[in-house]
Formats: C-alpha cells, sequence, structure tokens
C-alpha cells in the first residue's frame, strides 16, 4: 500500500483528485494539507511514500517548498500537478526534486503509472494493514459489539493481527468491553510532545488475552475535547497510519459520517462497515448515511477491497451489516431493506441478548463467553469474508458451526420462515395504516382500506 499526502488550496479540484487516488487499489490518503507551513511537518510526521504538490494558484512559492522538501524527506517521492503543461514549468518543476509532472484533468492511466513505479520500489515485505471502519445508523445498534467481536475472530479464527481504536471521546466504550483498564490512552498521546513511531504506540496500545490490541478513548472529557481540534486530527491521522504498519487490521469504531473531522478518517479506511437493526428509524436513518457517503462524500466506490464483494454484490467499499436479526423484525423483509437502499447486505448476526449482554458484562469477546453460540458463529463467519476466507472451506468458522447443530438444513429452513411476510389481517373494514418500507425512508405514509 502507497501512503500518500495531498498538497492543495482548491476545495473544487480536492475531490477530483480525491476519488482518483481512492480508485486505485494501491493507494491510501494518509492526510491532505492546504497551509504550506504544516506540509513539511505532516511528511516528517507520517513519512508517506509519495507527496502530491498542486501547484496552484502560484507555482514559484509551491515550488521552493518541494525543493525544500525533497531535502528535508528524501524517502518521499514528489509529484507535481499543474493546470498546464508548460515545457518550462516541467523542467523548473524537476529541478526542484519532483518525479512526475501531471496536468488537470487528471488521466487515471498516467497517474496510476506513475503509483506503480513508486510500489515496484517498496520492499517486498511492505504490505500494509488493511482499515476498517464501523458507522452505527442509530444509537445502540450494536456497532461497538461487532466491531469488538470482529476483531477479536480476525485474530483467533483467521490468525491475522488487530487493533481497535476507539474515536468516540466521548461515549467510546471499547475497553469495556473487553474488561480492559488502559494505562495511556489516546488523550495521552495528544498531550505527549514524544515523537510518534511504533515504540511510542505500543505504550499506549492494551492488549487483551485473545491477542487483540486496543487504544482506548480518553479517560476525561477534557481529552476528548483536546482531540477535537485540528492538530489533534492530524495526530490521530498519523496513529492510523502507524498502526496500519504493525497491524494487519486496524478497526476505527465510533466515527460519524456527519462530523467533517470523521471523514477525512472514513476515507482512509478500506472498507466501512454501517451497522443497522432491521427497524424503520434505523433503516432510515442508513438511507440517510449512504446517501451522504456516496454522493456528497465519495465514499462509496470502488476501493481497495472489491474482492469482497460477491458476484451479486456492487464492488464497493460500504458494507452493510445487519444486526440483531430475529423474528420481531420480520415485518421488514431483508429484500425490501436491499431494493429501498441500493445496496446489498454483507452480513447479518442473530438476535441474542441473553448472550450478548451477559458477555458485554462479564468483559469478555464472544470468542471467550460463548464460543458455539450461534451469534457467535456468525461473527466468525463475517471475519473470515473480511479477511477473504471461504466460511465453508473446512475453516475454524465452519468446524464450530458444525459442533454446535450439525442441522443445517433445519437452520435454513427456520431462517426462511423468519422472514416470511406476516399473514394477519384485519377482519374490520376500517382504516388500517402501514407503511412500505419506500415510504417509511422517503417520510410517506401509505393508507390501504382492509375488506
Amino acid at each position: 500500500m502507497i501512503k500518500v499526502v495531498v498538497f492543495n488550496t482548491d476545495d473544487e479540484f480536492a475531490s477530483s483528485l480525491r476519488n482518483h487516488l481512492q480508485a486505485n487499489r494501491d493507494a491510501r490518503i494518509v492526510a491532505e494539507v492546504s497551509n504550506p507551513d504544516e506540509l513539511i511537518p505532516t511528511v516528517e510526521r507520517l513519512t508517506p511514500d509519495v507527496v502530491i504538490v498542486y501547484l496552484h494558484p502560484e507555482p514559484d512559492p509551491l515550488l521552493t517548498l518541494a525543493s525544500r522538501l525533497n531535502r528535508t524527506c528524501q524517502k518521499s517521492r514528489i509529484f507535481a500537478i499543474a493546470d498546464s503543461g508548460d515545457p518550462q514549468l516541467i523542467l523548473t518543476s524537476m529541478r526542484s526534486g519532483m518525479c512526475e509532472f501531471l496536468t488537470k484533468p487528471i488521466d487515471s492511466e498516467q497517474l496510476s503509472m506513475a503509483l506503480a513505479k513508486v510500489a515496484a520500489l517498496k520492499p517486498s515485505g511492505a504490505a500494509k494493514g488493511r482499515i476498517l471502519a464501523t458507522v452505527r445508523s442509530t444509537g445502540g445498534c450494536g456497532a461497538t459489539f461487532v466491531a469488538v467481536n470482529t476483531a477479536c475472530e480476525l485474530v483467533s479464527s483467521c490468525n491475522q493481527t488487530a487493533v481497535v481504536l476507539d474515536l468516540d471521546f466521548c461515549g467510546g466504550q471499547v475497553a469495556t468491553y473487553l474488561d480492559l483498564m488502559p494505562s495511556f490512552t489516546l488523550g495521552d498521546l495528544a498531550e505527549s510532545s514524544e515523537t510518534l513511531d511504533p515504540q511510542m504506540l505500543e505504550r499506549v496500545l492494551t492488549k487483551h488475552s485473545s491477542g487483540l490490541a486496543v487504544i482506548a478513548r480518553p479517560t476525561a472529557l477534557s481529552q476528548g475535547e483536546l482531540l477535537q481540534t485540528n492538530q489533534a486530527h492530524k495526530l490521530v491521522t498519523a496513529v492510523i497510519s502507524t498502526l496500519t504498519d504493525m497491524y494487519d487490521y486496524v478497526i476505527l469504531d465510533g466515527l460519524s459520517p456527519s462530523n467533517q473531522t470523521d471523514l477525512g478518517l472514513l476515507r482512509m479506511a478500506d472498507n466501512i462497515l454501517l451497522v443497522m437493526n432491521l427497524l424503520v428509524p434505523s433503516i432510515r436513518n442508513a438511507h440517510r448515511i449512504l446517501e451522504a457517503m456516496t454522493r456528497r462524500h465519495g465514499l462509496g466506490g470502488e476501493g481497495p477491497s472489491a474482492n469482497l464483494a460477491s458476484a451479486e454484490s456492487p464492488l464497493e467499499r460500504i458494507l452493510l451489516i445487519i444486526n440483531r436479526l430475529g423474528r420481531e423484525s420480520s415485518y421488514l423483509r431483508i429484500q425490501d431493506v436491499e431494493k429501498t437502499l441500493k445496496h446489498k447486505i454483507f452480513a447479518q448476526v442473530p438476535d441474542d441478548w441473553r448472550t450478548v449482554s451477559r458477555s458485554i458484562n462479564a468483559g469478555d469477546p464472544l470468542a471467550l463467553y460463548a464460543p458455539n453460540s450461534k451469534i457467535r458463529t456468525s461473527l466468525v463467519d463475517l471475519a473470515m469474508r473480511l479477511a477473504g476466507n471461504d466460511p465453508s472451506s473446512g475453516s475454524r468458522a465452519s468446524s464450530t458451526r458444525a459442533s454446535r447443530t450439525g442441522h443445517s438444513d433445519r437452520a435454513s429452513s427456520l431462517l426462511g420462515r423468519m422472514f416470511r411476510k406476516a399473514t394477519e389481517r384485519n377482519r374490520g373494514g376500517q382504516k388500517n395504516f402501514r407503511r412500505s418500507l419506500t415510504g417509511v425512508v422517503s417520510g410517506k405514509t401509505e393508507e390501504r382500506t382492509n375488506r
């Protein structure tokens, strides 16, 4: 994976450039800078593979900046983007230390070839960890539960290394779910003046007995307020970037697409797991979030993990997770939800409140508290799919399933009945207000009269 820092002062061009980079499976934007004074410190902190400098509006001072950057940060290769291909500007750019020169509008093939050259120079063992981000459709839908337990299964069932970063600075409970008492948190990092590196992060990490690592949210609310600043956002970005050098998976929990700061972090994610319930408020909010992330913010396009999608699914970065799937939610059918949201459901987690609540209160992930439960099996399958494995190909997930019941046909039949349309009808002639799922999302109510 190629880490990219972008310097750009043109907001209109930012979206186009971002989309071109995000469409490249080998590139990951780790920071976007618009203040010239912040570029060199940002590059020194993040040590990206590529720095892209848009020579706008005045090329000369930016060429001087690129020359300083080239002398100071020799491990990063610098690309220039200009409004025109003026020969003298190209020559001056090369003399300033830039190794590639691109012009607007961006040629995707030319950009891909330039990034491929950088990738070819990286050591063979320099693969980067993948970033997964969980987003909740409504409060209390179980996003943190899914994030923590999926991360545990990536470690225990998929033999991967994983770390969860709790980015809900006010109400985050990742450490609580695992009964961890961290000595240091993200707030301590924000208050520290030490240089951020893997050794520094190791002191902040809290390890669980399962092998999962956690960076907890700040202990004091005042530290959470400190992390809302622009400078702290750059720190969090640097933390995530450094963690991808240390772990196979970096899971970000507590992000909100309505928060401008969080949007920058969501753009770093290989996949965004949108967790929701089969309840009208949750589906309605999921629709709003999908609209915002795909249309306004460009977060739903093809991403680095397109292989996760099934043959029937669009190749998108946003993966829909239905949590707490049970009989009481059968009024809303999966196929209706998919049709309304125009998006395939990636995974389904069954409802088992008794097991889940006891697991949370005990501070144990399901892998330890209820290893043979149905809900744990669904999360193992989810982790397997995220890791690119087939859960039914003799893996630990399938063996767990077999040892648990051995009655897959009966389970399949039960699942079919679970989604069967309700057959109850009112006998009287009174008006019965029922809402179609499409109407619910749009805010309209259908009036039906039963005969």
